[in-house]
C-alpha cells in the first residue's frame, strides 16, 4: 500500500529572476495549459468559501499542521500546509520543488525514478518551466506521467510553483520525439518486476500548485494543493485507487514529508542549490 503514496508529490521546475511578478488585488492569477485545472486552483486560492463545509485536520507534532480533501465532479482536490518544524528560506523550498524532485526515490517508497529532461521559458506564458518524467511503483502496476512546472513570483513575498501534466501540444513534434525517448530511457533504466505486475499505466489528470511564503512561527510555510487521477482506459484498479480518500490522503502527506526531507538536505548542503 505504501508504494502508492508517491502519487501526490509534485515537484519540478523553473529558473530564478526571469518571471513577471503578479499583481495582487482582485485575486492572484496564473496560467496553465489545462484551463480546467487552472480554474480549480485559482478558485481554491481566491474564493474564501471554496473550502467551506470540508473537514479540516489540524494535528500537532507533525511536519504539516493542516490537511483538507474536497470532492470534485471527478476525483479529489487535496490541500496540505505546514512548515516542516524548522526554519527554511523561501528559496530552499522553491528549489526543492523546482529542481530536486529527482531525489524523491531516496526519501519516499514508491518513487521509482524521476528524470528532469528540459527547462526553459514557456512561450505561451513567458515564465520559466522545467519538464520531468515521474515514474512510480504502485505495487500492482507502475505509473508514469510528464510534468511541467512553472514559477510565478507574487508581489507579496510568495512564490507559486504551479504544475500540470505535460502533453505533446506543449512542444513541436520533433521536440516531442525527444521527450518520448527520455520517457523510454527512464523506464528502461528502472529495475522492474518480471514477468508479472509490471504494467505501466499513464496518469491522465494531474495539476496542482505549491504556495511558498512567509510563516508565523517559522520562516517559511508551504501549501500544496493538487489533484491526481487515473481516467477511463487506465484500468479499474488504477481508477479505484485514485478515488479512495484514504489512499489520496496517504499519498499527499507522505509526499509532503518526503519533500521536507529533501529541503533539509538542501539546507545542510547535502544537495545542491542552483
Amino acid at each position: 500500500m505504501n508504494r502508492r503514496i508517491f502519487l501526490k508529490t509534485m515537484g519540478a521546475t523553473g529558473a530564478i529572476g526571469m518571471m513577471p511578478r503578479l499583481a495582487l488585488g482582485a485575486g492572484v492569477s496564473f496560467q496553465l495549459h489545462n484551463k480546467t485545472g487552472e480554474k480549480v486552483l485559482l478558485e481554491s486560492l481566491n474564493d474564501p468559501n471554496y473550502w467551506k463545509g470540508v473537514d479540516v485536520e489540524r494535528p500537532s507534532g507533525q511536519l504539516y499542521d493542516e490537511f483538507k480533501l474536497k470532492k470534485l465532479d471527478s476525483g479529489y482536490l487535496t490541500f496540505v500546509s505546514g512548515h516542516g518544524n524548522q526554519n527554511y528560506t523561501r528559496e530552499q523550498v522553491v528549489q526543492t520543488v523546482l529542481y530536486n524532485q529527482h531525489h524523491l526515490p531516496a526519501h519516499m517508497a514508491g518513487a521509482k525514478n524521476m528524470t528532469y529532461f528540459s527547462e526553459g521559458v514557456d512561450p505561451h506564458f513567458g515564465v520559466p518551466y522545467t519538464d520531468m518524467v515521474f515514474f512510480g511503483d504502485m505495487d500492482f502496476f507502475y505509473c508514469e506521467y510528464y510534468q511541467r512546472m512553472y514559477r510565478y513570483d507574487l508581489g507579496d513575498g510568495r512564490t507559486i510553483c504551479a504544475f500540470e501534466r505535460g502533453t505533446q501540444n506543449f512542444v513541436k513534434p520533433e521536440r516531442w520525439k525527444v521527450y518520448e525517448q527520455k520517457r523510454k530511457e527512464t523506464i528502461d533504466e528502472s529495475d522492474l518486476r518480471w514477468p508479472i505486475l509490471n504494467d505501466v499505466v499513464p496518469v491522465t489528470d494531474v495539476f496542482g500548485m505549491y504556495i511558498i511564503g512567509p510563516g508565523k512561527n517559522y520562516q517559511t510555510r508551504v501549501t500544496l494543493t493538487a489533484k491526481l487521477r487515473f481516467g477511463s482506459g487506465t484500468g479499474l484498479l488504477a481508477q479505484w485507487g485514485s478515488e479512495m480518500p484514504y489512499l489520496i490522503r496517504s499519498g499527499t502527506l507522505n509526499g509532503f514529508n518526503a519533500s521536507v526531507s529533501i529541503t533539509s538536505f538542501l539546507k545542510d548542503g547535502k544537495y545542491k542549490m542552483r
